[in-house]
């Protein structure tokens, strides 16, 4: 069928409709955050006085895969009226996440009318089975919850979102998915619990990618690799030098992957950057993505070459452009241990550098550098090719 819209996979496109997506949602049932729909859905099967400990186990497990494998163990006994209940308990949890995050919302509404189907033959009550004989009760619910968000105005929908972003922040530093009563007795904790969400919602389960021709790459093909964030504008001279020893060290490494985080002014400009470097991701043109991550990793200025690990989920480094410029034969070896992957004179070094026009400081050594003193924190790691609209930059 020609408007269907069949996903699987959380990696693939529309995979944000899946349960394994992860975007921990905060139900008010119980007071908690769940990481998936998958967790708090296999959970719920348990609910009872026999199964709370049980129900814990779940929820804190670290991935959905292991939540579905324990939701099929039997040696717990099923709540008795798991038939009948089963469904609202998905319809309820798929509402949340989708009232709860605004990029995600965006994607199921901006689908329109079309018909969405889970396409698996691994099910064939909450999919299509695979020939398409299957419930796909998955799918309608989808639908359900597109229909309940278009009768909702902006501002109501927006209300939610920011709502759950401040659960979300005041989520206690224990993990991710932990009481909100106990986080919103200090403000500390609560600082503590934004940085756990953060960790455990990983970057990679919250952007979309596009290639230099602007189609749509699947986040896992990325996923196993060291990944260089490049926040940077083309029309800086410093960003374009920045730009072409990237391309070199891509050329030579592959398994590193550049995600571009553009600063540019218009789209065209974008489009002309990403041209220029066909080997290059991109985080697309107008996804409002881009800000949270400016401002999650404290980037003040444009070039930034942020170091990803996806197995650890944080940033290695944010000093990736000096570790190129510097140390470029062994830097990767040092991300992968966890590393810098430069000295702290060369931070300084390639901080005078690009925080100066062009050339200015290129031969500068080590000893006038130490006479210069340390530079402050108003200027971000590359430097100063600009600021980041709405930050102000000191003259040195």
């Amino acid at each position: 069928m020609k408007d269907t819209i069949k996903f699987y996979r959380q990696g693939d496109k529309y995979g944000e409709f899946s349960n394994f997506y992860y975007a921990p949602i905060f139900m008010k049932e119980d007071g908690k955050f769940w990481p998936t729909t998958e967790h708090y859905f296999q959970a719920q099967k348990f609910v009872g006085a026999e199964g709370k400990d049980y129900v814990e186990q779940i929820r804190t497990t670290d991935t959905p895969g292991s939540a579905a494998q324990m939701g099929r163990n039997r040696s717990w006994p099923l709540r008795s009226d798991w038939e009948l209940v089963k469904d609202d308990i998905m319809r309820d949890c798929v509402l949340q996440k989708f009232l709860q995050y605004r990029d995600l919302a965006e994607v199921l509404l901006g689908t329109g009318d079309r018909h969405i189907v889970e396409h698996t033959r691994n099910d064939r009550y909450w999919a299509d089975g695979g020939d398409g004989k299957g419930k796909n009760m998955l799918g309608i619910i989808l639908m359900e919850v597109r229909d309940k968000l278009s009768k909702m105005t902006p501002e109501e929908r927006d209300e939610i979102y920011d709502w759950a972003r401040e659960k979300r922040e005041m989520a206690t530093a224990i993990d991710s998915t932990a009481d909100l009563a106990a986080a919103e007795q200090t403000a500390h904790r609560a600082k503590q619990a934004k940085a756990t969400i953060d960790k455990h919602q990983s970057i990679l389960f919250r952007i979309k990618l596009q290639d230099a021709k602007g189609n749509h790459v699947p986040v896992y093909q990325v996923a196993n690799k060291m990944i260089g964030f490049f926040c940077s504008a083309g029309r800086y001279a410093v960003c374009q030098e920045l730009s072409t020893i990237v391309d070199q060290y891509l050329e030579a490494h592959p398994d590193f992957s550049l995600i571009y985080i553009s600063l540019d002014t218009t789209e065209a400009a974008f489009n002309r950057t990403m041209e220029a470097h066909p080997k290059w991701l991109a985080i697309p043109f107008n996804d409002p993505i881009k800000t949270d991550i400016l401002n999650e990793w404290q980037t003040k200025g444009v070039p930034c070459l942020h170091i990803y690990d996806p197995v650890e989920h944080e940033i290695v480094t944010s000093w990736g452009g000096s570790c190129l410029r510097f140390n470029s034969e062994h830097c990767f070896e040092e991300w992968k241990r966890g590393g810098q992957g430069v000295s702290y004179w060369q931070m300084i070094k390639g901080w005078w550098y690009y925080s100066a026009p062009v050339g200015v400081f290129k031969d500068v050594t080590d000893e006038e550098l130490g006479a210069l003193g340390f530079p402050g924190s108003e200027h971000s790691e590359e430097g100063s090719g600009s600021a980041i609209p709405g930050e102000t930059k000191k003259n040195k």
